[in-house]
């Protein structure tokens, strides 16, 4: 027998409350499962939430695949935001064994080259080595000042977003890049799983390592809209 809840709320809106959005279930706010309640800056995504709640259907259980979103708000709330300090000690740690310094034959030398050429046009510090074996980069001090005052300067959002990819791409400046449309999203993904894609089709269709490989891509995809709503409400 599940454990998992079930909707029984009859109607989903969209509440506002100092100048946070979030949705209520029959007028009362979601709670996350720290505690805190489900609320956002950003009006649309807090509609995109509501939109979640309210597909469930009567009697349906409430499983997590069915509200990433919410999974993503739940992180963003208790688990990031309260530890920003220590986000960007993650960051700076994959910025200096970042994915980017191991190029792999499978991948699409085109985006390698539009990324290391983005990168050098912010500063010609910030260039990560590239690693001619498995061993671990050892980057100039220069590189490091550079990476780490960059990071002390993101925006908390562009913080919380980097965290949930950098894990997910193995990369820093993948991730860095993708929030600042430097690449598409498909073509950022593709680059990333270049060598396990490779494997698919050398070694033929493994359904289990399959179903993983689009598990990641499907997580990938909920965190790049979760950015695109945090960030689509008009100016005022």
């Amino acid at each position: 027998m599940s454990s998992l809840p079930k909707r029984f709320w009859k109607k989903v809106t969209l509440k506002e409350s100092e100048g946070l959005y979030g949705p209520a279930l029959d007028n009362r706010p979601v709670k996350l499962t720290g505690g805190a309640i489900l609320a956002v800056r950003s009006k649309i995504l807090a509609q995109a939430l509501v939109d979640e709640w309210n597909i469930i259907k009567e009697g349906e259980f409430i499983s997590p695949d069915k509200i990433p979103l919410t999974r993503i708000a739940g992180s963003h709330i208790e688990q990031i935001v309260p530890h920003l300090s220590e986000t960007k000690k993650s960051l700076f740690s994959f910025g200096l064994d970042d994915a980017l310094s191991y190029p792999s034959k499978a991948q699409d030398e085109s985006v390698a080259q539009k990324l290391y050429q983005w990168i050098r046009g912010m500063k010609s510090d910030l260039e990560p080595l590239q690693a001619k074996d498995l061993s671990p980069l050892e980057h100039k001090d220069s590189y490091k000042v550079a990476l780490q005052c960059l990071i002390e300067n993101l925006e908390p959002d562009q913080l919380v977003i980097l965290r949930l990819l950098a894990p997910l791409m193995s990369s820093f400046w993948l991730s860095f890049a993708l929030i600042n449309n430097v690449i598409l999203p498909e073509e950022g993904f593709l680059f990333a799983y270049a060598d396990e894609y490779q494997q698919l089709r050398d070694w033929g269709h493994d359904e289990v390592f399959a179903k993983s490989l689009e598990h990641k891509k499907q997580e990938f995809f909920d965190i790049i809209r979760y950015w695109s709503l945090l960030h689509s409400d008009p100016v005022s």
